[in-house]
C-alpha cells in the first residue's frame, strides 16, 4: 500500500477529509489537504524514505507555517501512523474527550 493511500484511509477512518492538494501555478505546495473534524485544516507533504525536500518546497512550507498553517512532512509508514495517532489525539481533545 502506498504511503498516500495509507494516510488517506487512516484519516478518513477518523472522519477527516484527506484530499489531493494542487496549487496551480505554484511549485512546492504540499501533497495532501487534511480537514479534521473540529480542527483547522492542515497540509501534509509525502516523501519517499530517501526523498529530499527541494528548495521551493522548503520555501512554500515555511511561508504557510508563518501564516499559522500546520505543515507535516512524512517519509515512512511509521511517520504516517504517528501523524494519525497525534491527529486522533487532537480531534479527541477538540471534542472534549479525555483518557486517563
Amino acid at each position: 500500500m502506498s504511503l498516500e493511500k495509507r494516510l488517506r484511509e487512516k484519516c478518513e477512518a477518523l472522519g477527516c477529509l484527506c484530499e489531493k492538494f494542487v496549487s496551480p501555478g505554484r511549485r512546492g505546495a504540499p501533497d495532501r489537504l487534511i480537514t479534521p473534524p473540529g480542527l483547522p485544516m492542515e497540509l501534509v507533504e509525502m516523501k519517499r524514505p530517501t526523498g529530499v525536500l527541494g528548495a521551493h518546497q522548503r520555501r512554500d512550507h515555511l511561508r504557510r507555517r508563518l501564516l499559522g498553517v500546520r505543515v507535516s512532512v512524512l517519509y515512512t509508514a511509521q511517520e504516517v501512523d504517528d501523524y494519525v495517532l497525534d491527529l486522533m489525539r487532537r480531534i479527541r481533545e477538540a471534542r472534549g474527550v479525555t483518557y486517563h
